[in-house]
């Protein structure tokens, strides 16, 4: 679709410890409180004005590297194993990607980056994501 996508996704950033996705409620105690990296979810706002609200069938998204990437990858999906709704591609020449393993509605996507918690405060754009509620019905983002 050739509209501003961002009139219909919010896309939050979220700092959180990677082992409170495991335990979150600290049930163990061990979970460090410091985070190490960020919690970003994706998910359609809430729109009045529609006849219906808009619900995410399919999602792809691609780490962009940078000039300063420097031969590593600086976005890394750690806990993706764990991930219910998402799966890590395998790409040619070492594209960084994650897709959806089935096109049953969601309400939200989400997924955790290690490091990066300023990722934010440095206005970089590093994900180029699609977002699709019907074959006709898509968006392309940049966050």
């Amino acid at each position: 679709m050739n509209v501003d996508w961002e009139e219909y996704f919010k896309v939050s950033f979220h700092p959180i410890n990677q082992n409170q996705l495991l335990d979150a409620r600290n049930t163990t105690g061990r979970v460090d409180s410091a985070p190490n990296g960020m919690l970003v979810v994706v998910e359609p706002k809430y729109l009045p004005n529609l006849p219906h609200q808009i619900k995410i069938k399919g999602f792809a998204v691609e780490v962009m590297k940078t000039a300063y990437d420097r031969g590593h990858d600086p976005i890394e999906f750690t806990m993706v194993h764990i991930n219910k709704k998402l799966k890590k591609l395998n790409c040619p020449g070492g594209r960084l990607m994650l897709a959806h393993k089935s096109g049953e509605e969601k309400s939200s996507i989400s997924f955790f980056i290690k490091h990066n918690l300023h990722y934010q405060e440095r206005g970089l754009k590093r994900f180029r994501a699609t977002v699709l509620e019907s074959y006709g019905k898509f968006w392309m983002m940049k966050f």
